[in-house]
């Protein structure tokens, strides 16, 4: 991906970073406003960022001190906080949620979710994941059932990815 920083993938940070084409595609399917407020989890080297539509804001959170510190400097407009997503997320209010999201926080997360106003969230999630959440086979399920409209669009490429995860997507 042109732009991109080269850098060490973390893997005990979940760390899989999305090329181009993939960041598109979430970021479409985010039906992005300009009136939005938009929130991206685990923003990595910006591959979401680089391919958003204009909007009111953008916030992101990443764990990793060093992707913190490159999201300031490459985006400067952005407000980056820096930390654990499940501890900021409630404190960042917004209409859309796109996230290729670390994978072992997709479900912390989206129950965190649960207590939050917002329009839309598109979640790159494993497959697994997206199993319980839209057939209601776990707490997760059947909570995600009452409190939030979930749909799965589509089964993901892992080769939109770097490195490619071992697992199954979905969106």
């Amino acid at each position: 991906m042109a732009g991109r920083q080269v850098g060490k993938t973390s893997w005990n940070l979940d760390q899989h970073f999305l090329e181009e084409d993939g960041a598109r595609r979430l970021v479409g399917l985010a039906s992005i406003q300009p009136i939005d407020t938009v929130v991206d989890v685990g923003a990595g080297h910006g591959e979401l960022l680089r391919v958003l539509p204009p909007c009111r804001a953008v916030v992101v959170i990443e764990l990793d001190p060093q992707l913190a510190s490159g999201l300031r400097a490459q985006f400067p407009g952005v407000i980056v906080r820096q930390g654990n997503a499940l501890d900021l997320i409630d404190g960042a209010p917004f209409d859309v949620l796109v996230s290729n999201v670390p994978f072992s926080i997709v479900e912390p997360l989206v129950f965190r979710l649960f207590g939050l106003k917002f329009r839309r969230a598109v979640l790159l999630v494993p497959s697994s994941v997206r199993e319980r959440l839209v057939e209601q086979k776990s707490v997760v399920g059947l909570y995600a059932s009452a409190f939030l409209r979930v749909e799965s669009w589509e089964e993901f490429d892992v080769a939109h990815l770097s490195p490619a995860p071992e697992t199954a997507l979905s969106l």
